[in-house]
């Protein structure tokens, strides 16, 4: 399991056993989920705040540019919070 900072209040929880799924974190909340090579990520239908919302969007972005993807058809599945943190 590793941590990488993103930025400014993002983090990034990389588990690297057979899961291997990313976490990423706005502030102390986990609030997107995504299992490497599914080509889906799941994030919270909560809302909140401006700045959380765009470190979601980055991340997203980033996704889709890795993956060749520009439009983010079929990246993204919003999930209620609840499973999210479910998911950590």
């Amino acid at each position: 399991m590793k941590l990488k900072q993103l930025g400014a209040n993002t983090t990034l929880l990389q588990y690297e056993d057979l899961a291997q799924k990313e976490v990423l974190f706005s502030y102390e909340t986990p609030v997107a989920v995504n299992w490497l090579g599914s080509g889906v990520t799941f994030i919270s239908d909560k809302k909140f705040s401006n700045t959380t919302t765009k470190h979601i969007k980055n991340y997203v972005d980033e996704i889709a540019s890795y993956h060749n993807d520009t439009s983010n058809h079929g990246v993204c599945k919003e999930v209620p919070q609840s499973w999210i943190e479910d998911h950590v």
